[in-house]
């Protein structure tokens, strides 16, 4: 279950053969019984032969689900929690897998101080909420601490942790917080220790577009800074997608009827009144999901534009745009090379990013590029620049 959908398909899968299941069998089944994703627990007060019988004839249910299984009197373990029946009643502590190393983050990671800080208060929290018995909660923090100390957390850093949770009461550790609904922008940096001082100078200049007549309606209330992590080696050494093609620009697709290929532009970069950008991707007519870039021949001024559509397709509007003839035309494209000595034989177009996220990610990555280039009017052919 590697993907983010993976756990989503395994629920839905289980959860189907467990309706069918439990609608087909007629034996004696568990009074209790619960389950996450692929993990079940249950109780019953049949004979072991009766719940045998039960565990059964669900491993024969279906060909592609077979449950490993454990049956106890008066103890087990279940996730990370392990359940014991003392007296009337039941006792709950935390339960490590023998496999699990506790390999936490290292303190020397490179990771925002708040981050790392707040890993031993969130681990210490979870024996809180686990940890039914007061002295067991205190004997599996001392084994807590030690883990962190191979891990390189400071004394005081743990300490202030642990005793950050051992304050909160156990009732109110298990009751579910609520998150607080916030309408402030997210601003995400790339994390490097010298991006505290990017912050600060964020926040303490932020009046700035909130007295603008033009952004203030937009930034109200300071944004909501963030970081993600840098590139680590694996994203160096691993790619998630398969490469088709090394060979970097952008070429013609070859078909007789494509009206895009006279005009493909191939370029190692593109270069605008701010910076040039490198075209690292592989491009063709046919590619979809893409940032391209329109360069005019007579004057060197840039368009930069975004489709989720083949580029060939998204290029051919554009070149009809032109086509009509319209001096007066409202988008920037047919203005442009309806302009005197201009035509569309002055158009040449250029895979600039191949993007295969989301569609709202793709045009942030196209108004970044029109900023870092600088292709907005008068210097490019871009007229608007959008903050959304």
């Amino acid at each position: 279950m590697g993907t983010k959908m993976g756990p989503s398909y395994a629920n839905l899968f289980v959860g189907f053969i467990e309706h069918q299941f439990f609608s087909q069998y007629h034996g004696p089944k568990p009074e209790l019984y619960s389950r996450y994703i692929d993990d079940c627990i249950g109780a019953t007060s049949s004979t072991k032969e009766d719940l045998t019988q039960f565990i059964t004839a669900v491993n024969s249910f279906h060909p592609a689900l077979k449950y490993t299984w454990e049956i106890f009197d008066t103890s087990l373990a279940f996730l990370d929690i392990k359940i014991t029946i003392e007296g009337n009643g039941l006792c709950t502590s935390v339960y490590y897998k023998p496999t699990d190393s506790h390999s936490y983050l290292l303190y020397s990671s490179s990771h925002p101080s708040h981050v790392k800080n707040s890993i031993p208060f969130s681990q210490f929290l979870r024996l809180r909420r686990l940890c039914s018995d007061d002295s067991d909660f205190s004997e599996k923090s001392e084994a807590m601490c030690q883990f962190f100390d191979k891990r390189g957390y400071p004394v005081s850093v743990v300490q202030a942790g642990y005793h950050r949770a051992q304050q909160i009461d156990r009732q109110a550790a298990l009751q579910t917080a609520e998150k607080e609904n916030t309408d402030r922008i997210p601003f995400t940096l790339t994390f490097h220790p010298h991006n505290h001082a990017v912050k600060s100078i964020i926040l303490k200049n932020f009046k700035l577009l909130q007295n603008d007549s033009e952004t203030g309606t937009i930034f109200s209330q300071p944004p909501l800074i963030s970081f993600k992590r840098d590139k680590n080696i694996g994203n160096f050494l691993v790619r998630s997608s398969f490469q088709t093609n090394d060979q970097s620009g952008t070429f013609k697709c070859a078909r007789s009827r494509c009206k895009t290929c006279p005009f493909i532009h191939n370029v190692e970069k593109i270069s605008g009144p701010k910076r040039s950008i490198k075209i690292i991707d592989h491009f063709t007519c046919t590619s979809a999901n893409v940032i391209y870039c329109i360069t005019c021949t007579y004057c060197n001024k840039l368009y930069i534009g975004e489709t989720g559509r083949r580029l060939g397709d998204r290029f051919r509007e554009h070149l009809r745009d032109v086509e009509r003839n319209d001096k007066d035309a409202s988008k920037p494209v047919a203005r442009h090379f309806n302009l005197p000595n201009h035509s569309k034989q002055h158009m040449a177009v250029c895979g600039l990013s191949l993007h295969l996220s989301s569609s709202e990610s793709r045009k942030t990555l196209e108004q970044k590029f029109i900023f870092q280039i600088g292709t907005l009017n008068p210097h490019g052919i871009n007229e608007r620049f959008s903050f959304n």
